[in-house]
Order: C-alpha cells, then sequence, then structure tokens
C-alpha cells in the first residue's frame, strides 16, 4: 500500500517500513487481504487459483514498478515478492477453504 508514494508523504501516513517486522506484516496483510477479497467473489477452486496468480503477479508488477519510479531497476526486492506471493496465497486459501469443506 502506497508503494509508488514520495517517502514523506509515507512518513506522515505512517506507512513507511520503519521496522522489519512492520513491513513485513503490512505486505503479507495488504495482499493477503486483496486475494481474500477477489477469491471470495468466484464460485470454483480453478477460478480462485487464477486470483491467486493474478494477485501474485500483481505484486511483482508493483515492484518492478517501483524499482523504475525510484531509479533503481537493477535492485529488485525480491524478498518483497516473496512477502506478497505468501499474502496471496493466505487470502486465497482462507476464502477457499469453505468451499472445499463444502464439497467433501
Amino acid at each position: 500500500m502506497g508503494s509508488l508514494m514520495p517517502m514523506q508523504i509515507k512518513i506522515a501516513l505512517h506507512l513507511s517500513a520503519s521496522g522489519r517486522l512492520t513491513h513485513v506484516v503490512v505486505h503479507t496483510v495488504a495482499f493477503a487481504l486483496l486475494s481474500f477479497l477477489l477469491a471470495r467473489t468466484v464460485n470454483s477452486v480453478c477460478w480462485s487459483l487464477a486470483v491467486l496468480a493474478a494477485t501474485t503477479s500483481f505484486g511483482i508488477a508493483l515492484e518492478i514498478l517501483e524499482s523504475f519510479v525510484f531509479s533503481y531497476p537493477y535492485l529488485l526486492e525480491s524478498s518483497d515478492m516473496r512477502l506478497d506471493a505468501y499474502g496471496a496465497m493466505i487470502g486465497c486459501l482462507v476464502a477457499t477453504f469453505p468451499r472445499l469443506r463444502k464439497q467433501r
């Protein structure tokens, strides 16, 4: 959230990653929430997997865009991409799990 904002605005809104734990939590929760909300709108496990792929791709694209906007194109934050993917997986699993239980 706010990855493309100037640093002054991030600091004013308390979005800057002041600590590693805060950074991890923000990335993971943001993408878990996004994928959860999207996965709740679909009605099959296959579409939930498509949501997972789309949400993860969105996180990767944001990180790539961020690296170019802030003029460090050779420094991709793979750890942030991983956190985005973990969050997307968590959100999709939480949204899809009730559906899986009903199918049994």
